[in-house]
């Protein structure tokens, strides 16, 4: 399963690029209004330069936030043009003229990660319009007494009897335990905030067993 650091704080990229973990980025409108900027596209474009600093070639996602279907399209072009980032992904909630917006951008080879997913019937039709990611909100699923795994775990099933490139994206990811959540349900990609990789390194019997070298080889030293 690849790794995607969900953030709008381009000083994030290099932690994780450093440590080899970083295969992609996503952001949305709520982690771009968490950041001191107030420009859209100035904060999105300095997140595409830091990959670029890092010297990777990985997927970037940014949402679209026009509410009107009919100039979604419109506004997608224009981010592509000023962002100017060869792997640009552009975020489309599902939805019934959305459906018409994915279909739009894929005919002028953009590509698209339909996101908002929350159940099997919206990621069928995400990936019947062609959409290169397929984003579940794993958690926010949970939450409301659905079962994430089994949407993850059956779209899986589909994507690969039908041999389609698309790759599901496993988003809303809270805790280390929600990352092998979605691992072992097919998943072909997580993507969550830095805190949680980092804690995902950790386990209090790693921590105890460690001491216990180091102490033990003190002991041996004197």
């Amino acid at each position: 399963m690849k790794l995607f650091l969900d953030s709008a704080f381009k000083n994030e990229i290099p932690i994780m690029a450093d440590r080899g973990i970083l295969d992609g980025v996503t952001t949305n409108p709520s982690l771009i209004a968490k950041t001191s900027g107030s420009n859209y596209v100035d904060v999105v474009s300095g997140i595409a330069r830091q990959i670029e600093e890092c010297k990777l070639d990985i997927p970037l996602s940014i949402e679209i936030f026009e509410s009107d279907y009919s100039k979604m399209t419109d506004q997608a072009i224009k981010f592509i043009s000023e962002i100017n980032y060869e792997n640009l992904n552009i975020k489309v909630p599902i939805g019934w003229d959305e459906l018409y917006v994915i279909k739009s951008l894929k005919s002028k080879s953009i590509r698209v990660n339909t996101t908002c997913i929350f159940s099997l019937s919206q990621a069928h039709l995400a990936l019947d319009a062609g959409s290169d990611f397929i984003s579940i909100f794993f958690c926010r699923l949970s939450d409301s007494g659905g079962n994430p795994e089994e949407v993850c775990y059956e779209l899986r099933n589909i994507i690969e009897k039908t041999n389609s490139n698309s790759q599901i994206i496993a988003g809303s990811i809270r805790t280390p335990l929600d990352v092998e959540r979605a691992l072992t349900s097919g998943a072909h990609i997580c993507t969550t905030a830095l805190n949680v990789y980092e804690k995902s390194s950790k386990h209090i019997l790693t921590t105890q067993s460690v001491d216990g070298f180091m102490n033990d080889f003190k002991a041996w030293i004197k």
